[in-house]
């Protein structure tokens, strides 16, 4: 009887306990999403490129992408099935739609906001499916996409901004929940059922990666069924179910796809289909994309995704501690469920052949990233509780796992190395003869140009070997310090060929370089971009000038290179346009002399605000800054001192600008979305007068 009585008070005991917790879980998500609501309009609000109404032009509308969604939208909007006004695949269009009039400027600020929160919610339980025995996993997984994602201003904008990534992200973390509770044992039909109809489901928005997901998530799931010795039963109610769900997501998709398209590819698929991949150049997408593509690509923003989204670092190192220390087939395939199919995708899609370092952040390409990077800030939190939750020397053991795979992942840097002169031939200013055909992928031709960043990124320009010509998917025009280098994508033909380009570049008469893309075991340029190692080699050297010379920013002379965040050339010279920009000249300035360098110069200054603040380093040493109030131009100088100068006479000077500004913030009548700091005009070199000499000795 007291045993009885015990026992009761125990179980109500327990039950009280299982409320509270379930109550405290349901407390968090709510507030989580509460503020998760009020961050998202608020930064919408707040976005400098919302658009202001439905039409191409409009904001971000004016982007490709973006309008190719919206005009997608209005057309189904409207009952316009022509294919003409349905570029991508229709899924992301269609849930659009029933918010064309209740949002009118954004018919995708309300879809939008709910993948948000459904997959804040999926993120808690995944990760309470992946740890089951972790009380806190659920609100921690909350916890963490809440941090990465939405206080994350770089996560978040790409949730604000409309991208197919956006649906597709909420359909993959159910996907993975469902199958990851197939391997702990959970319904076998109805789980696969809900991985069948969600993973199939994304391939409304993104193909390839449903085709990740299902592919590697489902082939890990049924590998764990039979390394558990599942019953015969349940294996087959897993396939079967997921074969249901799956044929029910397909036809869902296939019934707009078919009533556009017909029995045929659509063009974005043919097109996706025809740039493809190329496995050869994962090594340097990952060093460049990940890392860090400085010193070789010096004009991409000098940024890796590891750069931005720190937690990729850690992410990838708790992955590989989960694998190795984790106990039971059972734990360590829930695991391997999620972490196949993110490696996967995370590399497969390194080795697209147009996802480039200049791409990723100028046009925002890291969003194809969105599902693996709340994947990976989740395995950065399993990996602090799986150092300090464990027994000491375990905790040692999977600290020294960490460390090991941080040292060997990230460990690199990508730079490139001059082979030699390429034998070339200008026709016209936009006609560049290759006699002796390409090179490979591993190598790029640096050809001395005139011309924006876009005309050489983007063109329109074409390779014609014979009777085929090749494309942007096949090749790249990288914008570089004097011009451009040419990166093949696939393996070209070792035939004559010859690039012309259809808009305004200037091709110079000088001799094209032969380069190669080196990765080197060390220190990533993360925190020492001017050391050594980091230094930008430059295959093609400006013009050289002499002490006295004034040049002038956007002259075609080839006097002055420059890379970083530079505005296209204007009449009178060029802004800076984001946080940092670097010029580079060839000075001729006598042994042990030093050297002054003045720059005429104005800024965007809005009235009330406080002057630019623009921090000036010279051959990688930091050596003065400037404040440049509104006004007329004014000329700002630098002292170099004569140690500074290198021996080849290539002053590279880097400008760091504090407090750029976007016209738009502060008249809203303007669409002007740039970040504007200092405009440059002109440039001018004197002899360092004894007196700064002296100081800069000092």
């Amino acid at each position: 009887m007291v045993v009885d009585e015990t026992v009761r008070k125990m179980g109500r005991f327990g039950g009280a306990i299982f409320q509270d917790a379930k109550r405290m879980d349901l407390a968090v998500f709510i507030s989580t999403a509460i503020a998760t609501i009020l961050i998202y309009l608020s930064a919408y609000r707040h976005s400098p490129i919302k658009p202001r109404a439905a039409m191409e032009g409009s904001g971000w509308w004016a982007w490709h992408d973006q309008w190719k969604y919206l005009q997608s939208t209005l057309a189904f909007s409207q009952g316009n099935l022509e294919a003409g006004h349905h570029w991508y695949l229709p899924g992301y269009s269609l849930v659009g739609v029933p918010f064309v009039h209740l949002t009118p400027a954004n018919p995708f600020l309300v879809p939008n906001l709910l993948c948000l929160l459904a997959a804040l919610w999926l993120s808690g339980a995944l990760l309470a499916a992946i740890l089951p025995s972790w009380r806190w996993a659920r609100i921690t997984g909350w916890l963490t996409f809440f941090a990465t994602t939405v206080l994350y201003p770089i996560s978040l904008n790409a949730w604000v901004i409309p991208w197919t990534t956006t649906l597709a992200v909420p359909l993959v973390l159910l996907c993975l929940w469902a199958l990851v509770r197939v391997a702990s044992g959970g319904r076998p039909a109805v789980l696969g059922a809900i991985a069948g109809v969600s993973g199939s489901l994304i391939a409304a928005a993104r193909p390839v990666d449903a085709l990740v997901v299902l592919g590697v998530a489902g082939t890990v799931t049924c590998m764990s069924l039979l390394w558990q010795r599942a019953p015969i039963r349940s294996g087959a109610a897993f396939i079967l179910g997921g074969i249901a769900g799956s044929v029910v997501g397909a036809v869902l998709l296939a019934v707009p796809y078919l009533l556009i398209y017909g029995f045929r590819l659509s063009d974005y698929v043919a097109m996706s289909d025809r740039i493809g991949f190329e496995w050869r150049l994962l090594p340097v997408r990952w060093v460049t994309l990940v890392i860090s593509p400085y010193p070789l690509f010096p004009d991409a923003l000098g940024k890796g995704l590891a750069e931005r989204f720190p937690w990729i670092i850690s992410g990838f190192a708790g992955m590989i501690a989960c694998i190795i220390v984790t106990p039971g087939a059972a734990a360590r395939f829930r695991h391997l469920i999620v972490i196949g199919a993110t490696v996967a995708y995370f590399l497969l899609y390194l080795t697209y052949r147009d996802l480039l370092p200049g791409g990723i952040w100028h046009y925002g390409n890291y969003h194809y990233f969105k599902w693996t990077l709340v994947i990976l800030g989740i395995y950065s939190v399993v990996l602090v509780r799986e150092l300090f939750a464990r027994p000491l020397r375990q905790g040692l053991t999977v600290g020294v796992i960490a460390l090991i795979s941080v040292v060997l992942l990230f460990g690199w840097r990508a730079s490139i190395k001059t082979i030699g002169n390429f034998e070339t031939s200008i026709k016209e200013p936009r006609w560049i003869d290759f006699p002796k055909g390409l090179v490979s992928v591993h190598e790029g031709l640096a050809i001395p140009a005139v011309g924006t960043w876009l005309s050489f990124y983007n063109g329109p320009h074409a390779i014609y070997q014979g009777d085929r010509h090749w494309l942007f998917g096949d090749y790249k025009a990288m914008p570089y310090p004097g011009g451009f280098v040419i990166l093949p994508l696939r393996p070209l033909p070792l035939e004559p060929a010859f690039l012309h380009f259809g808009v305004d570049v200037t091709l110079l008469k000088r001799a094209a370089v032969k380069v190669c893309q080196r990765l080197t075991f060390g220190l990533p340029c993360w925190f020492g971009r001017w050391s050594r190692a980091c230094a930008v080699a430059l295959p093609l050297v400006p013009d050289t000038a002499r002490i006295g010379e004034t040049l002038s920013v956007v002259d075609s002379r080839a006097s002055v290179f420059t890379f970083d965040s530079w505005d296209e050339p204007e009449a009178a010279g060029r802004w800076t346009n984001g946080g940092e920009a670097s010029l580079v000249f060839n000075v001729d300035v006598p042994e042990g002399q030093g050297l002054k360098i003045e720059m005429e110069s104005q800024a965007f200054v809005p009235e009330g605000q406080p002057p630019t603040s623009v921090a000036v380093a010279v051959n990688g040493k930091a050596l003065t800054d400037w404040a440049i109030d509104r006004g007329e131009p004014e000329w700002f100088s630098v002292d170099v001192p004569a140690h500074l100068l290198r021996q080849d006479g290539i002053v590279i000077v880097r400008l760091t600008i504090a407090n750029p500004r976007i016209p738009l913030v502060f008249d809203r009548t303007s669409a002007d979305t740039r970040e504007l700091g200092m405009f440059l005009r002109n440039v001018r070199f004197k002899p360092l007068p004894p007196e700064a000499l002296a100081r800069t000795r000092e």
